[in-house]
């Protein structure tokens, strides 16, 4: 019986009178392709049957591996403000992200939006005049609610939660699982009246993450009334108030500075109080709790990406997707040693 031959972009080239260069370019979704070009090209394809050939796919991509890259282009590093350079986790986020992407064959380059008489709309057309094919959306100091700009010409990917649209893909830590760890393992060394001080703004912009990963470990410990989360002004009295009251013989927060909150209220840690950080930008330190393996997760940000351009992936997703790093624990010396 004689086989029938797979419809290749080459036969699509000839019925379309385009060049085969042209149909690789629709699949890709290129944005230099006119919209009316694309939707002839397509509605070919689908006439003829046309589908992509996994095993040459997986060829070309076994190939793409093995070669060295060359010079790519340029990946943009999408800013509000330049606070994010301040910030420890951020910062480890670009280092990771840069790295990667100079092995990929690409530089990365930050863009602020709040530049001098900048835009977004002049943003997108900046980008699109030095032919940036991806977009690496920075975390936002606070919760934003939306960044409007031309999403359908680039490749893009937003590190964590803090912001809420557009819906892009997301690369982030296992904020959940992250506290899971530290809950169990202060349980593991003796605590058992355990506080979370993580601030409002943080648990947004963590999805509530953290919260839930905290209250869900309480409560599979019998306790049907977790302790309160510490609420209200950050100082020495307010904190030691909430300790007294609570009894409490450990804390665990999002804030790896937390040991020197507690100087003012005559505590001593690990002596009187255990301090956990659910978030430290590396293991190292004097403060006990989670990595977020934050360089590892500005690297599968640029993986992300990159994969997303050559896959000619652009504008926003119909099912966006989160990529979960995980955590790992660093024992520290703000808790007191396993009994």
């Amino acid at each position: 019986m004689e086989s029938v031959r797979r419809v290749t972009q080459a036969d699509i080239a000839v019925r379309a009178g385009c060049h085969r260069a042209t149909v690789s370019l629709v699949f890709k979704n290129h944005p230099s392709i006119p919209a009316e070009t694309k939707e002839r090209v397509l509605q070919i394809s689908k006439e003829m049957g046309y589908s992509p050939d996994p095993m040459l796919s997986a060829l070309a991509a076994y190939r793409s591996r093995l070669q060295p890259h060359g010079y790519q282009g340029t990946l943009a590093w999408l800013t509000r403000g330049n606070v994010w350079s301040n910030i420890t986790l951020f910062k480890n986020y670009f280092l990771g992200a840069s790295q990667r992407a100079k092995d990929s064959g690409y530089d990365i380059e930050v863009f602020n939006l709040q530049a001098p008489g900048m835009t977004a709309k002049r943003m997108a057309s900046i980008l699109r005049a030095r032919n940036v094919p991806g977009v690496l959306v920075c975390p936002q100091e606070h919760l934003e609610a939306d960044l409007v700009f031309a999403w359908e010409c680039f490749s893009a990917v937003k590190f964590g939660y803090s912001l809420l649209k557009p819906d892009l893909h997301i690369v982030a830590a296992t904020h959940y699982r992250a506290i899971v760890k530290t809950m169990r393992n202060l349980y593991r060394l003796g605590y058992r009246r355990i506080g979370y001080a993580v601030w409002p703004e943080i648990d947004e912009k963590a999805d509530f993450n953290c919260l839930a990963g905290y209250v869900v470990e309480e409560f599979k410990r019998g306790k049907s009334v977790p302790v309160r989360p510490f609420a209200g002004e950050l100082s020495p009295p307010n904190i030691l108030r909430w300790v007294k009251k609570n009894r409490l013989d450990a804390i665990v927060t999002a804030d790896f500075t937390f040991p020197s909150l507690l100087k003012g209220t005559g505590l001593n840690v690990p002596g009187d109080i255990g301090v956990a950080c659910f978030a430290l930008p590396s293991a190292e330190g004097f403060v006990s709790g989670i990595s977020e393996n934050s360089i590892r997760i500005g690297e599968i940000a640029v993986d992300t990406v990159v994969a997303m351009v050559n896959r000619g992936e652009r504008g926003l997703p119909q099912v966006p997707y989160r990529i979960l790093v995980e955590g790992q624990w660093f024992a520290g010396k703000s808790l007191r040693p396993q009994k």
